[in-house]
């Protein structure tokens, strides 16, 4: 059960390195189409397309029509989401650490950093397949490479109803560590509620209890969403038999960001909570 432990506060140590700036599409829009307007001031306009020439956009917005000089815009983007926010939950495969059923969409990919140390990188290869690794960077740094793969599998089995499986294999120096889970959640890509059950493994022993995960995400406006990981162990290395992360997920167009505070009830006489941070870029 050490060992386990062990495994998931590697997933703990990380920051971010912000990939900052806003990628443009430059492509002509057509009418119908709904897109977002940056204007060079700052500025933003969410609307419908009505008609495009060499000098202006009319965009339908709820407010009436709208037109916009093109010489002052700075970047448009398509919006291809109907839902009541403005951009839709891109990161929506996992909470802080723990994952959810919803399998990651076919040639969809994010980047994920936690806590600057861990650096990952997912990619979806079918409509329920998808294929991750990553490396510590400071332990790479201090001459001892660590690095993890992670394959996901997950399935609609019911209305807004998945099931799913995944397996983290670790690796440094010699040693061969990792989890195998299964989880099942209930909701939207915005709003869902997950538990999971994991077994962790080392150089081919499987531990001798599992570990239960009850993980959800609520949204409450256009970039805000509140999150929550909870983890119980049974026969806890030393005593230690819960732990969780609670806090929040901005959402933007392609970035997130996780804010949250690590609560280990055993130690927090000590130290009431740690800080915990993260960054996701969508593509």
């Amino acid at each position: 059960m050490y060992k386990l432990t062990r495994i998931l506060v590697l997933h703990f140590l990380i920051l971010i390195i912000p990939i900052l700036g806003i990628s443009q599409d430059t492509a002509e829009k057509n009418n119908g189409e709904k897109v977002i307007i940056e204007m060079s001031d700052g500025s933003k306009y969410i609307g419908y397309v009505q008609s495009v020439n060499d000098n202006h956009y009319v965009l339908k917005t709820k407010n009436g029509d709208l037109k916009i000089r093109r010489e002052f815009i700075r970047s448009i983007h398509t919006i291809n989401y109907d839902g009541k926010y403005i951009y839709a939950n891109q990161h929506y495969t996992s909470y802080f650490f723990s994952p959810s059923s919803i399998p990651l969409e076919k040639k969809k990919s994010y980047y994920q950093n936690i806590l600057v140390t861990l650096n990952s990188v997912n990619y979806g290869l079918s409509k329920k397949f998808s294929i991750g690794g990553g490396l510590d960077v400071l332990a790479t740094i201090a001459a001892r490479p660590t690095w993890f793969i992670n394959p996901k599998v997950g399935f609609e089995v019911g209305d807004q109803l998945y099931t799913g499986a995944s397996i983290i294999v670790a690796g440094a120096d010699q040693n061969i560590v990792g989890i195998s889970f299964a989880s099942a959640t209930y909701g939207s890509k915005e709003s869902n509620l997950s538990l999971g059950l994991g077994y962790g493994f080392s150089d081919g022993e499987l531990s001798n209890s599992p570990l239960f995960v009850a993980s959800g995400t609520h949204r409450i406006s256009n970039s805000i969403a509140l999150m929550s990981e909870n983890y119980f162990f049974i026969n806890g290395f030393e005593g230690n038999n819960y732990f969780g992360v609670h806090g929040i997920r901005t959402i933007s167009r392609n970035h997130n960001f996780d804010f949250g505070l690590i609560i280990i009830p055993s130690i927090s006489f000590l130290i009431p909570a740690i800080p915990m941070v993260g960054y996701v870029r969508s593509f």
